[in-house]
C-alpha cells in the first residue's frame, strides 16, 4: 500500500515538458522494480535539481515546475503541512499562465496534502476541481489515475491511508506516539495528526478503541 502510494503521487504531473524532461526525469516515474524508498530519494534529486534550475533561470514555469516536484516529495514523506505552501503556489503560478492541465495536476496533490491533514471537504473541493478540468481537456489518464486511486482508497477500511494504517499497526502494539515517530523516521506532530485522523475516520475515542476495532477487522 506505502509503495502503490508513493508511485501515485509522484507520478500526478511528473511529465515535464521536453525543456524540462532532464532536469525532471528522477521524479518523472516510478518503476515497478524500485522500492518506495528509493524512488522518493530520486525523486527528492530530482526536485533539488530543479529549484537550483529555477533559482538559476527565474523563470515561472520553471519555478512552478520546482515547488510542484517538491510539493510531491513533501507529500510522500508525511510532511503535507509543507507540501501544502509549495502546492498552492504552484498551482498559483499555473493559474496566472493559463497552464490548466498543469493546474489540475497540482490541485489534485493539493487534494492529497489536505485529506492528509484531515481537512476532507478541502480534499474533496481540489479533487472535485482536478477531476472537471481534467474531463474538460480530454486528460483522459489523468482521470484514470485519480479513479484508480480513488478505488484503492474505498477499499481500504475506515478509508484510512496506506501511512494511517501502518501507524494504527503501531498503535495497536502499545507504542507511544514519540516510538512511532522513532520508528518511522517523521515527526511527533505528524504521528499525533495521523492518530488524531485515525480516530476519527475509525469514530472512536481513544487508541484502546481503536486497537480493539481494528483486531475486529483483522486490520492487525
Amino acid at each position: 500500500q506505502r509503495a502503490r502510494r508513493v508511485e501515485h503521487l509522484l507520478a500526478v504531473g511528473g511529465e515535464a515538458g521536453p525543456h524540462l524532461h532532464d532536469l525532471a526525469a528522477a521524479h518523472a516515474h516510478v518503476g515497478e522494480d524500485r522500492g518506495a524508498a528509493g524512488a522518493v530519494d530520486e525523486a527528492s534529486e530530482g526536485a533539488d535539481e530543479l529549484t537550483r534550475a529555477a533559482e538559476t533561470f527565474g523563470t515561472p514555469a520553471l519555478e512552478a515546475e520546482a515547488q510542484m516536484a517538491r510539493g510531491r516529495v513533501l507529500l510522500v514523506t508525511d510532511r503535507a503541512d509543507e507540501a501544502l505552501v509549495a502546492l498552492r503556489a504552484a498551482c498559483a503560478t499555473w493559474r496566472m499562465l493559463d497552464m490548466p492541465h498543469k493546474a489540475a495536476q497540482t490541485a489534485e496533490l493539493l487534494g492529497e496534502a489536505c485529506r492528509d491533514l484531515g481537512d476532507y471537504d478541502a480534499a474533496d473541493m481540489e479533487a472535485a476541481t482536478a477531476r472537471r478540468v481534467f474531463a474538460e481537456l480530454g486528460a483522459t489518464a489523468d482521470l484514470h489515475r485519480m479513479t484508480e486511486h480513488d478505488a484503492g482508497l474505498a477499499a481500504t477500511p475506515f478509508g484510512l491511508t496506506p501511512r494511517e494504517t501502518e501507524v494504527l499497526r503501531h498503535v495497536s502494539a502499545g507504542r507511544t506516539n514519540q516510538q512511532i515517530a522513532d520508528e518511522l523516521f517523521i515527526a511527533v506532530k505528524t504521528v499525533d495528526r495521523h492518530v488524531a485522523n485515525i480516530l476519527g475516520k475509525m469514530d472512536v475515542p481513544s487508541r484502546t478503541a481503536a486497537t480493539a476495532l481494528a483486531i475486529k477487522k483483522g486490520l492487525v
